[in-house]
C-alpha cells in the first residue's frame, strides 16, 4: 500500500417529482441553513421530497449514521465533524497499491461502489403508437 486517504463519506439518496434545478436550490439552501420561507416553490419542494443519508467516519460514537428525513440533522452532523482532530478521526476511504518490481501504480481502490442516477426533462414532445395487431379477449 503507498497511499491511504482518511475522511468521511456522505451517501444521500433524494426522491423528489420537481424539476432537477430548482430541487439543486431548495437542497442547497437546505442544508447550508439558509431560509427558504420567501420562495414558495423552493418550500414546496422540500416539504414534498424525502432523503435519506448514510455518513461514514467523523466521531467515534457516530462513525456510521443513517439520517431519515431530516436535512437538519444532516447539516448539524456535517458541522460537527469538519474538523479533523481526535474525537472527529477520519476513516480509510480510499488506497492505492504500487508493484514492487518497478513502483509504478498497481490499483487505485475507493472504499465504496454506488449509482447516480440521472433524468432529463422534456417540456414537449410527441409519441406516436402503431397498433397493427388485433385484439384477443
Amino acid at each position: 500500500i503507498s497511499s491511504v486517504a482518511y475522511g468521511r463519506q456522505v451517501y444521500l439518496k433524494l426522491s423528489t417529482n420537481s424539476h432537477s434545478t430548482k430541487v439543486k436550490a431548495a437542497f442547497d439552501a437546505a442544508v447550508s441553513g439558509k431560509s427558504v420561507s420567501g420562495d414558495v416553490e423552493l418550500t414546496n419542494i422540500i416539504k414534498n421530497s424525502s432523503f435519506k443519508a448514510v455518513i461514514y467516519g467523523g466521531s467515534a460514537k457516530d462513525e456510521v449514521q443513517i439520517i431519515d428525513g431530516n436535512l437538519g440533522d444532516l447539516r448539524d452532523i456535517l458541522k460537527k465533524g469538519a474538523t479533523f482532530n481526535r474525537e472527529t478521526p477520519g476513516v480509510p476511504i480510499a488506497y492505492t497499491t504500487n508493484f514492487l518490481k518497478d513502483n509504478e501504480l498497481a490499483v487505485i481502490k475507493n472504499n465504496s461502489e454506488y449509482i447516480e442516477t440521472t433524468s432529463k426533462a422534456y417540456t414537449d414532445g410527441k409519441i406516436n403508437i402503431d397498433h397493427s395487431g388485433g385484439y384477443v379477449a
